[in-house]
């Protein structure tokens, strides 16, 4: 039983937000420093980036997704 490395989180969801699902992430303890990547499409890169700032996120990809644009914002955070 293996934890992810980096958890990527679309901020609407239709059974929840996105930051109710990073607050479950990190109330468990086998999930609770995974660094965790926001998408949104809703917001602009500016608004995501301080969301992902003031919630203390690993980053922030704007939707439309480029994908040379996630894995490097997925690369940033990996060891």
């Amino acid at each position: 039983d293996t934890a992810p490395d980096i958890i990527l989180v679309d901020m609407l969801m239709p059974e929840m937000k996105g930051l109710q699902l990073v607050d479950r992430i990190r109330a468990n303890a086998r999930t609770a420093r995974i660094p965790i990547v926001v998408t949104s499409g809703y917001c602009e890169e500016s608004e995501g980036r301080m969301l992902a700032r003031v919630n203390a996120l690993a980053g922030f990809v704007k939707k439309p997704m480029n994908p040379l644009e996630v894995i490097a914002e997925i690369e940033r955070h990996l060891d």
